[in-house]
C-alpha cells in the first residue's frame, strides 16, 4: 500500500466538502473506489457516467503531472507520496491581455491544452 494524497478541484471539492484527501492504496483505480465509499454519490454523480462506471470524458486525472487512463485506472501503480490529482472542466477568466495558445499534449487522449499566457504591458 502506498500512501497518496489526492486532491479535487472546482465542483468536485464543492461536491464532496473537501480539496484533499490522504489515501492508502495500491493503484489508482483503487484509489478511485476508496473515494466512491467515503464521499458516495456526491463524487459518482459529479464524476461518472449514469452507469456509474465510466468516468466522464472531460475530467483529467493526473498522476504525479501525467495522463491516467480514464478506462483503466488500476494499471497506474502508485508510491509513497504520489499525487492524484482529478480536474473537472475549467473554463472562465478574463481573456482580455492574454494570448491564447492551443498546444496538442502527448499521451493526453486527444485533449488539447489551452493556455492563457498573460501579456504585461
Amino acid at each position: 500500500m502506498a500512501k497518496i494524497t489526492v486532491r479535487m478541484y472546482t465542483i468536485l471539492k464543492e461536491n464532496v466538502g473537501t480539496g484533499s484527501v490522504n489515501l492508502a492504496v495500491k493503484n489508482a483505480g483503487e484509489a478511485l473506489e476508496k473515494l466512491k465509499e467515503r464521499f458516495g454519490g456526491q463524487f459518482v454523480d459529479t464524476l461518472y457516467e449514469d452507469d456509474g462506471k465510466k468516468i466522464k470524458g472531460y475530467f483529467i486525472l493526473l498522476l504525479n503531472g501525467k495522463v491516467v487512463d480514464r478506462v483503466n485506472p488500476s494499471r497506474h501503480k502508485l508510491k509513497n507520496g504520489d499525487t492524484l490529482h482529478i480536474f473537472p472542466p475549467i473554463a472562465g477568466g478574463k481573456q482580455r491581455g492574454h494570448i491564447l495558445v492551443e498546444k496538442p499534449v502527448k499521451n493526453c487522449y486527444n485533449f488539447t491544452c489551452v493556455i492563457f499566457i498573460p501579456i504585461r504591458r
